[in-house]
């Protein structure tokens, strides 16, 4: 075990956002990125996909890179490995309790306009025309559930979205204050009609899930580059020695993270970075 330590010593772990980041406007990635990224691979850095999106909308981009590499997802709150065909062969997730986001959810019903909840293999949500298009990953892999959620929710979920009616955001705030043992959350945004919330395992992060796949691996903290460009990011880029933020970033996060990339999503920004750290 010492041995395969010291080899990986020098080996850097690269973890990337996805949207606006690694993908361009058009959701691509360019050929001498791919390229780039598999000859990285093959020195033996690793590339880990760190995304807000569930694993499946995740690990449809390790098959483009043709990298097998384990990827973070659903915004750190879970962990899968990918076998040859790009199939999951283990995951290790880090869930919230069902009792306690059916409670959440009983208590709060009257004022929430939509809940996406994630669970691996399952989606739930209470009413499919408040919940943006983009958030449903319906396929093979994945069943879709909706009606009331105390009802349906049957398995402990990963990552919840869900919209609050602004008269009822003093009474979420406080159902949430006491259920903090167990949930974490974070504005998402603040629109017209509604406030939008993201929730997750007390805890749980794109950062800390980040440091628990290193130790996991026995590679070196001292070597994690991580880029990203959303408030979500901020997690990952600020446990990261070389934590970046994207040049097309939120204001914020560019102010917060370490280094800045010169080029944009649409110009191959995190490879540029990259290559000025990694001089091989």
């Amino acid at each position: 075990m010492e041995k395969i330590r010291d080899c990986l010593k020098n080996k850097y772990v690269i973890s990337l956002d996805l949207d606006s980041t690694l993908l361009d406007d058009n959701k691509k990635i360019s050929d001498e990125t791919i390229k780039y990224f598999q000859k990285l691979t093959k020195l033996g850095h690793l590339i880990i996909l760190n995304s807000g999106r569930p694993y499946q909308g995740t690990t449809r981009y390790s098959k483009v890179l043709g990298i097998t590499c384990p990827v973070i997802f659903s915004d750190g709150g879970g962990i899968a490995w990918l076998d040859k065909d790009y199939e999951v062969s283990k995951k290790i997730l880090f869930p919230m309790k069902k009792e306690v986001i059916s409670a959440l959810y009983k208590e709060n019903k009257d004022n929430i306009i939509g809940i996406n909840i994630v669970e691996f293999n399952n989606q739930y949500f209470n009413d499919k025309r408040a919940i943006p298009e983009w958030m449903f990953h319906e396929g093979k892999d994945i069943v879709l559930h909706e009606g009331e959620i105390d009802e349906i929710l049957k398995e402990d979920p990963i990552t919840i979205s869900c919209s609050i009616k602004k008269e009822g955001y003093d009474k979420f705030i406080n159902s949430l204050d006491k259920y903090s043992s167990e949930v974490g959350y974070s504005l998402w945004g603040d629109f017209e009609e509604y406030i939008a919330f993201e929730l997750y395992k007390k805890g749980i992060n794109k950062g800390s899930t980040l440091l628990y796949l290193v130790d996991l691996l026995g590679y070196s903290r001292d070597n994690i580059i991580a880029i990203g460009d959303n408030l979500n990011d901020l997690g990952m880029i600020n446990v990261a020695k070389y934590g970046c933020a994207m040049i097309n970033s939120r204001d914020e996060v560019k102010k917060e993270a370490k280094y800045v990339t010169e080029y944009d999503c649409n110009n191959d920004g995190v490879r540029h970075f990259i290559e000025s750290i990694i001089k091989e």
